[in-house]
């Protein structure tokens, strides 16, 4: 576990079209395809229980991360969001 101090803030300069909501469309969402095909390629590698966390700075993209990767993976996973 970090500490506050050893974290530097990083600016996000799409932030201000976020609303504090998911970016959900994907003409807004871009630059992220190698992450989103690699958390897929992850997820679908095998056939063991697996957990992913995704972590960072308060609005940095991790909604709208967790928002495509769910329009990306296909049955039998079944993604599940909780906040």
């Amino acid at each position: 576990v970090g500490r506050e101090e050893d974290f530097e803030e990083i600016e996000n300069p799409y932030r201000k079209w976020a609303l504090s909501h998911a970016v959900k469309d994907p003409q807004m969402f871009y630059g992220r395809d190698e992450m989103l095909n690699n958390l897929v390629s992850a997820i679908g590698s095998s056939s063991e229980t697996k957990s992913l966390v995704i972590y960072g700075q308060k609005r940095s993209g991790k909604s709208s991360i967790l928002y495509h990767l769910e329009q990306r993976l296909t049955m039998p996973i079944i993604p599940i969001s909780f906040s």
